[in-house]
């Protein structure tokens, strides 16, 4: 049953992944760092996976974990957010330009892109933050809190969706053209918010 964490071999209590997994946390806490990557038998597993198998005997298997500092993890994702959310701004002008030329079809994937980024970006701040011990509630970003830009967020996501349905291409390219810019515009001050509480500490 070899067992290594960050390619050195180490000797972690438990029979199962789960034990095993718990044993590297409680080692590694003490240095500040976290697990970020299980592979078992050379194989990497996603977090579904892990969840899956923490009852899986061990013996037998290798199993390899990798771990990381939580605030460099954190600000890594931050800052690839914020990459992704210029690429949103891109895609949401190039369908409403798409939009307007009667273009629908090719707007349509645009959107599907920018929904895309939106989606995941919402769920890396609210990991990161997690990820850190920072409450969602204390973040904000031109005096509007956490809370209330992800409800505005949501809301914008069912207005497109409504749009689309509905085929009215005319104000799909209008709420691309000037109300999306300022989501991206908030969004991205509350990352830089988020990573600004991370590098305090």
């Amino acid at each position: 049953m070899p067992i290594f964490l960050d390619d050195d071999a180490v000797d972690l209590e438990g029979d199962s992944l789960g034990a095993v997994l718990a044993s590297a946390r409680r080692q590694l806490e003490p240095h500040g760092r976290v697990v970020v990557e299980v592979r078992l038998n050379d194989r990497l597993l996603t977090a579904d996976q892990i969840a899956q198998a923490h009852g899986t005997a061990v013996e037998g298997q290798e199993v390899k974990l990798y771990s990381a500092d939580p605030r460099q993890l954190a600000r890594a994702t931050l800052e690839a957010v914020r990459e992704h959310l210029a690429q949103a701004r891109q895609y949401q002008e190039d369908a409403a330009d798409l939009l307007q030329q009667d273009e629908a079809r090719q707007a349509m994937g645009k959107i599907g892109q920018a929904v895309e980024v939106w989606l995941q970006a919402q769920q890396a701040v609210a990991h990161s933050a997690a990820m850190v011990g920072i409450e969602l509630g204390r973040l904000g970003a031109n005096g509007r809190p956490f809370e209330e830009l992800t409800q505005d967020l949501i809301q914008k996501l069912q207005t497109l969706k409504v749009l689309i349905t509905s085929q009215d291409t005319v104000a799909l390219a209008d709420t691309l053209a000037y109300e999306w810019p300022q989501a991206i515009e908030q969004w991205d001050a509350l990352i830089a918010d988020l990573v600004e509480r991370i590098e305090a500490g």
